[in-house]
């Protein structure tokens, strides 16, 4: 992964992503980054990650199991062009 030009500013990614995502765009600055103010989205700047996290319930018998699942993606520098791209999804 190639660093990502200085001039570019992560935070307008973040919102372009969600957009796209069709998410609407509203998100604070974090510790850590970024977070929409659900928590489900977040943006790591250390690691220009974008996780995904949500709540699933699975059927187990006569109840219900909460699990929750994350998705993953990474800001990348492709040649000059900035790219977002799915990297993994994990169940926990």
């Amino acid at each position: 992964m190639q660093k990502l030009p200085n001039h570019v500013q992560v935070h307008k990614v973040f919102g372009y992503f969600l957009k796209k995502a069709g998410v609407f765009p509203k998100f604070r600055k974090t510790k850590y980054g970024y977070s929409t103010f659900d928590g489900v989205w977040r943006l790591f700047l250390d690691t220009l990650t974008i996780t995904q996290t949500k709540s699933i319930k699975l059927f187990n018998g006569y109840d219900y199991d909460t699990r929750s699942e994350e998705s993953k993606y990474m800001i990348v520098n492709d040649d000059g062009v900035i790219k977002i791209k799915f990297v993994l999804r994990k169940v926990y």
